[in-house]
């Protein structure tokens, strides 16, 4: 039966598509966009297999509109220098976390290493290693942009506009910076940079960028690990479209308390993503219910902390836990502001 032209232009609309994995220990983004072009926020691939270079191959993808960095925790940065590698020369832009120089960055690796000799750390210098593959990786893609084009994000700030879409960058604030670059300097003067072990991660966590994108009615709001209560640049914002949970769902992360109701006016989420991190058992249960109360639908990307296994290694401050590979989830948002699960 031939499908009718109204049907077809149906189904060739242009839609946002936002793939969400989450193994267990970190997470990685993938858009594709309503243009057609593909971005990539933060990439944990580890596991052997289903990560996000592979994600991107399987889509035939031979090009990024934007790359970001959110913020350099290893479970959202390991294993993306493969990525940048395999891209090399067709990264159109590249947005990073502000609030290091480059020499601090090539310093923070020493902290791991420092701590795998002296306390044990059996990943520390895995981590580290992996990590410096990234700064070069990193570096050779700068070096081939347009300046504007490789970007430290201080937000509010807007970063790609196009016919029918936009992505604006929410955090980190000018005073969030600054209030980091405080507790940084004292840090480096009294211990050296031991950034890669700080215990919760609050710290770094407080640069991690946060991205809005915005498609018609559409709103979409992937959250890293970001801390604190405000999502929106306008406060009568109350629809979300997505919204990816930050900092795995706990309870200190961004709107955090907004999305929970517990402060604040009425909002509504349609779909909310969490992705676990199962080693410090994040999501909570407790925080996990009230993300479902807060949420028409709440997705996790694993198993439920509480479920998985857990064993302890020598060395390591927290018990760390048994992870699975994860897997993709794929949401289809439509510019009337409607979502899709498809994956």
């Amino acid at each position: 039966m031939q499908k009718s032209k109204t049907s077809t232009a149906l189904e060739s609309a242009p839609k946002l598509k936002v793939f969400c994995r989450g193994p267990g220990i970190g997470e990685a983004i993938v858009v594709q966009l309503p243009c057609g072009g593909w971005g990539v926020i933060d990439c944990y691939d580890k596991a052997d297999g289903g990560g996000t270079l592979e994600l991107l191959q399987d889509k035939g993808v031979s090009s990024l509109k934007f790359l970001c960095l959110t913020h350099p925790h290893e479970d959202h940065y390991f294993g993306m220098h493969r990525l940048v590698k395999a891209f090399a020369g067709k990264i159109e832009r590249v947005w990073r976390f502000p609030g290091f120089t480059s020499v601090d960055l090539c310093k923070l690796p020493l902290a791991a290493k420092v701590r795998a000799k002296f306390k044990g750390d059996p990943e520390a210098k895995e981590l580290a290693d992996d990590y410096v593959l990234l700064l070069k990786a990193l570096a050779d893609t700068k070096n081939g942009l347009p300046e504007e084009n490789y970007r430290q994000i201080i937000a509010p700030v807007p970063l790609l506009e196009e016919k029918n879409y936009s992505i604006l960058a929410l955090g980190p604030t000018t005073s969030s910076l600054e209030e980091f670059q405080k507790r940084f300097a004292g840090i480096v003067v009294k211990d050296g940079p031991m950034l890669l072990s700080e215990e919760g991660g609050e710290m770094i966590n407080s640069v991690s960028v946060v991205l809005h994108i915005k498609y018609g009615a559409a709103n979409v709001y992937l959250l890293a690990d970001s801390q604190g209560s405000e999502i929106a640049p306008d406060k009568s914002t109350t629809d979300y479209s997505l919204v990816k949970v930050a900092h795995h769902g706990s309870s200190n992360g961004l709107a955090a308390d907004i999305i929970t109701k517990k402060i604040g006016s009425p909002v509504k989420v349609d779909h909310g993503v969490v992705t676990p991190y199962v080693r410090s058992g994040l999501p909570r249960d407790t925080m996990l219910s009230l993300y479902q109360q807060g949420c028409n639908t709440l997705v996790q990307t694993n198993v439920r902390p509480s479920e998985a296994s857990r064993k302890i290694v020598h060395g390591l401050m927290n018990a760390r836990t048994a992870s699975n590979d994860g897997k993709w989830v794929g949401f289809e948002i439509s510019e009337d502001g409607t979502v899709r699960q498809f994956q």
